[in-house]
C-alpha cells in the first residue's frame, strides 16, 4: 500500500539537517491514534518506508534546511493493515510540530501501485538506500566498495525473513546498480552513509513486489529505502 500526505507549513519554514527524526515522531503519533502501534517495530523490522519531498529545492543555510510553503510525505508498506492505520492516523492529525515549524492541513491520496508481472524491474530511489556491511555491522557500504553485493543480498534476505514464512534464496535474486550517488546524512546525532540512484532487480515477481512496497535496505522506517518503479529506463 502506498499513499502520500501533503502538508502546508506554518511558522519557520526550516528544518535541521537531522530532520527525518521529526517525521518518525509524526508517524509514530499517527500509529498511536489508531491503536495499531504494535505493528510499528524498530527501524530494522517494520514493513514500512517513507520519503519526504519539498515544493522547491531546499537551501542549506547555517546548518538549517530552508524549504518552501508545503511538503509531501510518501508512505509505503507491504502490510495493508499498517498502511491503512497510518493513513487514517495521519489525516486525523490536523497540525503537528516538527522542530521550529508546524505542518497543517493534511491532504492524503492513495498512490496507484505499479503491477510487477515480470522477473525484472528497474527501481529508482525516492529516499536513500542504506546498506550495512555483512561482516561489519557498524559500517555502511556503497555500491563501488568491496563487499557491497554480498552485503545487499544479506540485507534483502534478513528483511524477507521478518515477514515471510519461506526463506529467500539469494541465488534466485540479483541486483545491478545502474547509477548511484553517494549521500552522507545526519540522523539521530550520528552520520549515515547511503546512496540514491537507479537499480535493476531480478527475482520472482512476488519478491519484487515485497521490496517495492516495504523498501530496500536498512533503517527503512526512519526515512530510507523508498523506491518506485522507473519506467523511463
Amino acid at each position: 500500500m502506498r499513499f502520500a500526505v501533503t502538508y502546508d507549513i506554518c511558522g519557520n519554514a526550516e528544518l535541521p539537517l537531522d530532520y527525518r527524526a521529526g517525521f518518525v515522531a509524526l508517524i509514530k503519533t499517527a500509529s498511536e491514534k489508531t491503536d495499531n502501534q504494535h505493528y510499528l517495530h524498530d527501524d530494522e523490522s517494520s514493513p514500512l518506508c517513507f520519503a519526504i519531498r519539498f515544493d522547491r529545492k531546499p537551501e542549506i543555510r547555517d546548518d538549517k534546511i530552508i524549504i518552501g510553503k508545503n511538503l509531501r510525505l510518501y508512505i509505503s508498506s507491504s502490510s495493508l493493515l499498517l498502511g491503512t492505520a497510518l493513513y487514517n492516523g495521519l489525516v486525523s492529525i490536523k497540525e503537528f510540530q516538527i522542530y521550529a515549524m508546524q505542518v497543517v492541513n493534511p491532504i492524503a491520496s492513495y498512490i496507484k501501485e505499479d503491477v510487477i508481472r515480470h522477473s525484472a524491474v528497474i527501481f529508482a530511489t525516492l529516499s536513500p538506500i542504506v546498506i550495512r556491511h555483512y561482516q561489519r555491522r557498524d559500517r555502511y557500504v556503497l555500491p563501488n566498495e568491496e563487499g557491497f553485493a554480498q552485503s545487499l543480498l544479506n540485507g534483502l534476505s534478513e528483511q524477507w525473513k521478518l515477514y515471510n514464512k519461506d526463506d529467500l534464496d539469494i541465488n534466485d535474486i540479483s541486483v545491478d546498480i545502474l547509477k548511484f550517488k553517494k549521500v552522507v546524512m545526519t540522523h539521530y546525532g550520528g552520520l549515515v552513509l547511503g546512496f540514491t540512484g537507479v537499480l535493476q532487480m531480478h527475482a520472482n515477481p512476488d519478491v519484487l513486489k515485497f521490496f517495492y512496497q516495504a523498501g530496500i535496505g536498512y533503517r527503512r522506517s526512519n526515512g530510507f529505502g523508498f523506491v518506485e518503479v522507473d519506467s523511463t529506463q
